[in-house]
């Protein structure tokens, strides 16, 4: 059952980033559709079914949330397989923290056709839970094993800015589109391997908004994602 379950996640994922795109989405329409998703605003007529699905993801992620949280995943084969692939491009990434809607943002920037995207479940979705996967005590280290350049500034932003503090829905998708969508595609560029450790959730309270991962938030679901990004061209 473990096994598939990354399977069904990657089929949800599939399904929202091709309509999305069907839509032609700009950044902060994705993340305006995902905060409907989370139940914090009405629906979009025009975004129902894309909402729809964001929010069957959601809900499967929050019950995988609920099961114990034990490490399922065998490091030392993935490992392997990263490397492999490691070998046939030029540019890897490390990415601490990239949530959907900046792989919804990659997909559309290089083109989903050239995109291939892998998952794993990070049951902590947190940091420390990767690097147990991996076997090691620090991303750099796991970034110098796989030659790729670790990026931390997500991350950063989540914890120094997203989520210390509440924002109003329009200043959320716009210091989102502009510390989160433009950072990431600033620095990669072209043909890549892109691993991340985690992803990210949104929580609302009283009219505001904030970003969270794993224990930080009152109910995980999306921060487990774990994505492992393949781009071609």
């Amino acid at each position: 059952m473990e096994n598939k379950f990354p399977v069904t996640i990657e089929k949800l994922l599939h399904e929202i980033l091709c309509e999305a795109l069907s839509h032609d989405l700009e950044y902060k329409e994705f993340v305006s559709a995902l905060v409907s998703a989370y139940g914090f605003r009405p629906k979009k007529v025009v975004y129902a079914n894309l909402i729809n699905k964001i929010e069957t993801l959601i809900e499967v992620m929050y019950k995988e949330s609920l099961k114990f949280n034990r490490l399922e995943v065998d490091g030392a084969e993935l490992l392997r397989s990263l490397t492999s692939v490691r070998g046939a491009i030029k540019g890897a990434y490390l990415v601490d923290d990239l949530g959907l809607p900046e792989i919804y943002a990659l997909a559309r920037n290089f083109g989903y056709q050239n995109m291939s995207l892998k998952v794993i479940i990070n049951r902590g979705g947190n940091t420390q839970t990767f690097k147990k996967i991996f076997g090691v005590d620090y991303m750099s280290e796991l970034s110098e094993f796989l030659g790729a350049q670790l990026i931390t500034s997500q991350d950063r932003s989540i914890h120094e800015i997203f989520s210390s503090r509440w924002f109003s829905c329009d200043e959320l998708l716009r210091t989102m589109e502009q510390l989160l969508q433009k950072g990431l595609l600033e620095i990669i560029q072209g043909a890549a391997l892109i691993i991340a450790d985690h992803g990210y959730d949104i929580e609302h309270a009283g009219g505001y908004f904030r970003l969270c991962h794993g224990t930080e938030c009152r109910k995980m679901s999306l921060s487990m994602i774990c994505p492992l990004i393949f781009i071609s061209g």
